[in-house]
């Protein structure tokens, strides 16, 4: 960004700097016509020093020869630190130009930009504001916009919508009457000491005339000799204040104050007033879907863009607390699409911030933080998070004919079933081995397994093995059945007294591995839907891919029949079910499942202008 230093003056769009030691020589006429504009300077650089110390300085001009344009910038050159000029004959400022770039860039060192534009007496006001347009200056609310030009501009230009969101814009106007005040008092009689003063001032007077050099004065003789005077004529300059919600809420232009070089602020108003206090009754255009128990409406049509009329929730208590202390007025509506806002591959949005983006309404109530939004929309402080969860029916009581077997795993009947035919197995070899010693017969095969069975559904065989290696094997067979029987009878009972039921999906992870699932999402696309969209998690993607879209009232029923999830926000769905799904005794069937996935950072108002570096 090009600087303007004490030793040079950079005008943009011929891209030459100037050293302020180059002057050319001024004519009388030249003299004669800034003699107008010398009280102007002076209040600009007072404004400056006083107001906007600091402050980065743009200076818009359309002729950069403008008597009152170089009167002011000349003055604020000795005293300011840095800026840049910009003369809209020569410098190409189109809507992507790297000009345009820079501008919008400002400095970094400087923590506020101030416009200083210079109108031509008579000239268009429209294109310096083009500029501010292009420039988007409504996205730095809090930008200083300091006009200079003729009385008769200050309507056009205060009034005009480039300005929609500039807190802080005033401008000077030289009246085109005088104020008179007393330059010399003579006590004395013509040919006395005052006398003479008188005489020796108005000669210089009529000397300067002649060559052109007063400046903005005239001289009033009153007397000669004994209490003759001069009476000076100032040039009045007029202070108006764009203010925001003066003219019944809505934007207008009020004279702020006047001021002359030697008497200074006549109310000594003050210049960059906080006009949040007061908004007259101004009416705001909300947008906003509800998100009960945080928002609620009552639609008052059927209409796309019906108006809503708020009912008790947190966001109507804080808006009517605001509105009540700020003395505000608002009219609510639904966005067009009923929608919260999806990004489109053409950079637009749906939805309540899509509205925000085009600048169909002043603001919204509840609306998740995201950074893409925050590319287009402003957003307030957090005031709640939100994380998304899982609800589903409640895991349903298995059958009462699967009771036998519910109360060990499937792995331990493996293991008992593979255990007992072991049993018997070895029971068969110690036996035979016995027998071939003693010459006895020993059990068959299947004898042994029977055998080892028997015992285990406790109907042992009369007769036992008579050698000591088969009684020590059943007597250890023996113990573990009966400790597998003590088990397998007290969860039995337990299972039998209290229905078992199915095992509840707490995760995203368990729920893609359920066989004959199914998830679904509401039509809302909000933040959840772009958080979907745009995870990079496999199992995120995963569920994205296989979610089903339909309405609440869809979704439940689904939910309700079994082996549906609905994948929605906590609070929203936990007061839903409360209010829709829960007996009087408290009973509900909706199971809420334990994991949390926070998407974003939570929620906040947005508003409809995109915050700049230079706020």
């Amino acid at each position: 960004m090009w600087r303007c230093a004490l030793e040079s003056l950079c005008i943009v769009g011929v891209l030459v700097c100037i050293p302020s030691a180059v002057r050319s020589q001024s004519t009388s006429a030249d003299r004669h016509r800034d003699a107008d504009f010398q009280d102007v300077d002076v209040l600009v650089t007072q404004i400056v020093e006083e107001h906007l110390a600091g402050c980065y300085l743009v200076f818009v001009t359309t002729d950069d020869e403008n008597p009152v344009f170089t009167s002011v910038f000349r003055s604020l050159l000795n005293n300011y630190e840095a800026g840049v000029v910009l003369d809209l004959r020569t410098a190409r400022v189109g809507k992507n130009s790297d000009l345009l770039t820079e501008l919008k860039a400002g400095d970094d060192k400087f923590a506020c930009r101030v416009f200083i534009v210079v109108l031509g007496a008579g000239s268009d006001v429209s294109q310096p504001l083009n500029l501010l347009e292009d420039l988007n200056l409504f996205l730095w609310p809090y930008t200083r916009v300091l006009f200079v030009g003729s009385n008769g501009q200050v309507q056009d230009t205060l009034k005009d919508d480039a300005l929609r969101n500039t807190v802080h814009a005033l401008f000077l106007a030289l009246d085109e009457g005088a104020t008179t005040h007393d330059e010399g008092v003579g006590g004395g009689g013509g040919h006395g000491e005052v006398g003479g003063k008188v005489r020796g001032l108005m000669a210089r007077e009529e000397r300067e005339e002649e060559e052109g050099r007063v400046e903005g004065r005239g001289v009033e003789r009153e007397g000669e000799g004994n209490g003759g005077r001069i009476r000076v004529k100032s040039r009045l300059v007029k202070c108006y204040l764009r203010c925001l919600f003066c003219n019944g809420g809505e934007v207008g232009v009020t004279l702020l104050d006047e001021w002359s070089k030697d008497g200074g602020f006549l109310k000594k108003e003050e210049l960059f007033p906080d006009q949040f206090r007061d908004m007259m009754g101004h009416q705001f255009k909300i947008v906003t879907l509800d998100w009960f128990p945080i928002m609620d409406f009552k639609r008052d049509s059927d209409e796309a863009t019906s108006t809503v009329t708020p009912k008790d929730s947190v966001d109507v208590r804080m808006l009517e607390s605001f509105a009540s202390t700020l003395n505000f007025t608002y009219e609510m509506r639904v966005p067009w699409d009923n929608q919260w806002g999806t990004s489109t591959p053409t950079g637009n949005w749906t939805g309540v911030v899509g509205t925000l983006q085009h600048h169909k309404a002043d603001f919204s109530m509840v609306l998740s933080w995201m950074w893409g939004r925050r590319q287009v929309v402003d957003y307030t402080r957090i005031y709640l998070s939100e994380p998304i969860v899982m609800i589903m029916s409640k895991p349903r009581p298995l059958p009462q004919y699967l009771a036998l077997i519910r109360p060990m795993s499937g792995e331990v009947w493996v293991a008992v079933f593979i255990s007992s035919v072991s049993a018997g197995v070895i029971l068969w070899i110690l036996q035979r081995s016995w027998a071939s010693f003693s010459g006895n017969s020993g059990l068959s095969l299947s004898t042994s397994i029977l055998y080892t069975w028997s015992i285990l559904f406790e109907e042992p065989p009369p007769h036992i093995p008579t050698n000591i290696s088969g009684e020590m094997f059943i007597g250890w067979w023996w113990l573990y059945c009966t400790l597998i029987t003590v088990v397998y009878r007290g969860s039995l009972i337990a299972h039998l007294s209290v229905p078992s039921a199915s095992p509840a999906i707490d995760s995203f992870s368990q729920l893609i591995e359920e066989p004959g699932w199914t998830w679904g999402y509401e039509p809302s696309y909000g933040a959840g839907w772009e958080w979907f969209k745009l995870n990079e998690n496999p199992i995120i993607k995963t569920v994205f891919e296989g979610m089903e879209v339909m309405e609440f009232d869809e979704q439940m029923a689904r939910v309700l029949k079994g082996r549906h999830a609905l994948i929605t926000w906590k609070y929203k769905i936990r007061s839903l079910i409360n209010t829709l799904f829960t007996d009087d005794f408290g009973y509900t069937p909706i199971y809420t499942a334990r994991e949390e996935y926070f998407n974003y950072g939570g929620y906040g108002w947005a508003f409809r202008w995109i915050p700049g570096r230079w706020c």
